[in-house]
């Protein structure tokens, strides 16, 4: 994932400003239907939790229909577990670096992009643990402090002003490591048992566009 990131920073990097189109600061809130994964689901049913997403974030244009964006939200994850009614609450500040590809792209009629790319989130906190340390865990249950990912959707743009733009975004995030901390009690599990991050996200936003477009 490092090497990723590096590429896509040496993409923006290597050409010069004169050849960037008009860069745009964003502001988005919106609804992360967040859940985990992994084997974790064998011992019974977890579902979708609705939670909060909210950031900013800043898309570059590097040359022709590609650009690349810089994310920053605070994301409440987890999920919610009818088998016991209760709800698994993991909140994260995340950064994501996603490659934006318009394939759409109109003054007057809304624009169509294809995003891709790595996350990193940072927890900042957690409830819930106990329920599974009731089910599979002697005392205690922890999540991991990091959490990385894939992010992969759609966005759509309007302009609204010369000063103001209106964004939205489709996203899917899925993790790609387990968030599990804690070795479990249960015979049937180890300390390998794997659980994830998953879900999706639509968000609504303001862009502000900076700067002059290149020539």
């Amino acid at each position: 994932m490092r090497y990723f990131m590096g590429i896509l920073i040496f993409a923006v990097l290597s050409y010069p400003a004169s050849m960037l189109g008009q860069p745009t600061l964003s502001v988005r809130e919106g609804l992360n239907l967040a859940t985990l994964s992994g084997e974790i689901m064998d011992r019974g049913p977890l579902n979708a939790r609705a939670t909060l997403k909210m950031g900013v974030s800043g898309t570059f244009p590097v040359r022709g229909r590609f650009g690349f964006q810089l994310n920053g939200d605070y994301v409440q994850k987890g999920a919610h577990d009818f088998l016991y009614d209760s709800s698994i609450e993991v909140d994260y500040i995340e950064f994501s670096g996603l490659v934006n590809i318009t394939l759409i792209s109109s003054y007057r009629v809304p624009s169509l992009s294809i995003l891709a790319g790595p996350s990193v989130a940072f927890k900042v906190r957690s409830e819930g643990e106990g329920q599974l340390a009731r089910i599979h865990w002697r005392d205690r249950f922890e999540f991991k402090t990091t959490d990385f990912g894939i992010i992969v959707g759609l966005g759509t743009q309007m302009t609204f002003s010369e000063a103001m733009i209106i964004k939205a975004e489709l996203l899917y995030t899925e993790g790609i490591r387990s968030i599990n901390k804690t070795a479990p009690y249960d015979p049937n599990f180890n300390a390998e048992t794997s659980i994830k991050n998953r879900g999706f996200s639509v968000c609504v936003g303001l862009g502000f566009p900076y700067g002059k477009t290149g020539g």
